[in-house]
């Protein structure tokens, strides 16, 4: 597949072994030069319509997300399955990687209750 190549950096490019001076353009293949070549984005899945409980209950997940790191660790090392559903967990979980900088020890925590629930069933 050929795509125009445009040189936006402020040094000289060497595309296929040719010189291409800042600012200029050149028509490049896929197959020949795939270190210029344009990187597909990856495109998020749609977001799903939900009801108004979906939204209400996501508020409420966001609103426990808010509370600092250490609030939220010390509440979900007390979760259960009678407080929080895995389904609520899960979520959590993707709330908390949308965030602008997620948590890694938020996303920790969850990530053991979830596997703790799941060799639970297992052993069951």
């Amino acid at each position: 597949m050929k795509y125009l190549h445009t040189n936006n950096t402020d040094h000289y490019q060497y595309p296929q072994g040719r010189a291409l001076p800042p600012g200029e353009s050149v028509e490049l293949d896929t197959d020949q030069c795939p270190e210029f070549a344009p990187r597909e984005k990856k495109q998020k899945p749609a977001a799903k319509k939900s009801s108004g409980d979906d939204d209400a209950a996501d508020l409420a997940l966001k609103a426990f997300l808010d509370k600092p790191a250490k609030d939220v660790l010390e509440e979900l090392s007390k979760a259960t399955r009678e407080n929080v559903s895995d389904t609520e967990l899960k979520r959590l979980e993707e709330l908390e990687q949308a965030r602008k900088d997620p948590r890694k020890s938020v996303l920790g925590a969850i990530a053991e209750a979830l596997l703790k629930r799941a060799s639970e069933t297992e052993g069951a």
